[in-house]
């Protein structure tokens, strides 16, 4: 199954079906798209990354899973990207570094989804962008 968990060091590990016992559903982080999946899975015992809600799955791992894929990435091409409103219906002022005018601005995120162009602030988003992108 292609997802990964959260160690306590904030490391996502590969997450395993387990084999026996019974089975339910609960969610999942899955990195690759930076969004809680629902996963069937035996009752005999849970990983870090099992979540009864969607929500609690969200508040626990949606901001972790996006700096460590922000920390895999060698150039900062990301910086680069539009703002996304993401896939969801909530709305979450974020910022984003925008190419244009050389400097971070506002704009409403919708808790999942989007794209690695996405800051809880202005001064992080500087901080990461601002030194980090040629201008043509």
């Amino acid at each position: 199954m292609p997802a990964a968990w959260l160690t306590g060091e904030g490391v996502f590990l590969e997450t395993k079906s387990l084999e026996t016992g019974m089975t339910g559903v609960i969610f999942y982080y899955d990195v690759k798209m930076e969004d809680c999946k629902t996963f069937t899975f035996g009752l005999c015992g849970k990983s870090k990354n099992h979540f009864e809600t969607r929500n609690e799955c969200r508040d626990r791992c949606q901001e972790i899973g996006l700096h460590e894929a922000r920390a895999n990435v060698s150039e900062k091409i990301y910086c680069r990207y539009q703002p996304d409103f993401g896939d969801c219906n909530n709305y979450h002022p974020m910022f984003y570094f925008d190419i244009t005018q050389r400097f971070c601005r506002g704009f409403s995120y919708s808790g999942c989804g989007g794209n690695l162009n996405r800051f809880p602030n202005a001064q992080i988003c500087t901080a990461v962008c601002a030194g980090a992108v040629e201008y043509y």
